[in-house]
């Protein structure tokens, strides 16, 4: 707590309270002075995180301000997003995806009603695009697998980091440097803290060594880059899902054996059909008969 007044920090104006009455009328004022095109040429620029977070809080926004048909079109374009980044689909999730879509179109006129759209019409790429989503996950899959998330991170991890590390000079050389040495300290912090933990296992105790927990990161290390990453069984897992030990697993099996082989399917499949279907579609030849 400090007895400072303003008059002291050489600001001699009484600013008024930060309260929720005074906060509505600025935010009156900014939306009266400001240019719509100037917030659309803003939106343009803004980034994957900046639109999810939109996303958040545009419903509470608009509600109130908005006819009910307005915000109707504005629920189902983002119940159409959210499902669209499932990871897997069935019939109960397509015909949701499908109602979504129906009921933007419903109430979509009710957009260029109120004058949401300077345009007369919705004759948008990225809204056509809309039509082809349920036909590619019946074809190929859930759309999550397309992300380049992934990508992404690693043009940070491997390019803008190293690049940030250096003296902005030669940066091939020296993000192809900073690679190569990260890679050596991963390397030697890897087979070190291995040889710790084999003589840990040795019984090579000493005084004090209960003290010096490993943290976050050397567990994560040793867990998944190291021999001592643990080896499930899924002939044990099969065996007992056939003899019924688990009732209440969900049927089909994901993880099912031979008396050679074992498989176990890490996500449910997109597409299901016959011996048959797969036959004409793949082209595959048949050596048995089909019923």
């Amino acid at each position: 707590m400090s007895t400072a007044t303003y008059k002291q920090f050489g600001d001699d104006e009484c600013h008024p309270p930060h309260t929720a009455i005074k906060t509505l009328i600025n935010i009156r004022i900014a939306c009266t002075q400001a240019d719509p095109n100037d917030v659309l040429n803003f939106l343009k620029a803004v980034t994957g995180r900046d639109h999810r977070s939109i996303q958040r809080y545009i419903l509470g926004v608009v509600a109130g301000a908005a006819p009910p048909p307005f915000l109707a079109a504005i629920h189902a374009l983002l119940d159409f997003r959210y499902l669209t980044q499932m990871p897997t689909f069935d019939e109960q999730a397509l015909a949701k995806l499908n109602a979504a879509l129906t009921s933007f179109h419903t109430h979509k006129h009710a957009i260029l009603d109120a004058g949401g759209r300077r345009s007369e019409h919705f004759q948008i790429p990225k809204l056509e695009l809309l039509q082809h989503v349920m036909p590619s996950i019946c074809a190929s899959g859930a759309p999550m697998q397309w992300s380049v998330d992934v990508t992404e991170h690693a043009h940070v991890t491997e390019i803008k980091d190293p690049a940030h590390a250096g003296n902005n000079q030669d940066y091939y050389a020296q993000i192809a440097c900073y690679l190569d040495r990260s890679e050596k300290c991963f390397k030697f912090d890897l087979a070190t803290q291995i040889a710790s933990s084999c003589e840990d296992d040795d019984g090579g105790d000493e005084p004090g060594d209960e003290e010096h927990e490993p943290n976050d990161e050397k567990l994560h290390t040793m867990s998944y880059y190291s021999p001592t990453h643990k080896i499930i069984d899924y002939f044990k897992i099969a065996d007992a899902l056939a003899h019924g030990s688990s009732p209440n697993t969900l049927k089909p099996f994901c993880t099912f054996a031979s008396c050679t082989t074992a498989s176990h399917l890490a996500t449910k499949p997109y597409l299901r059909m016959t011996i048959s279907e797969a036959a004409f579609d793949l082209i595959l030849p048949v050596r048995c008969k089909i019923p």
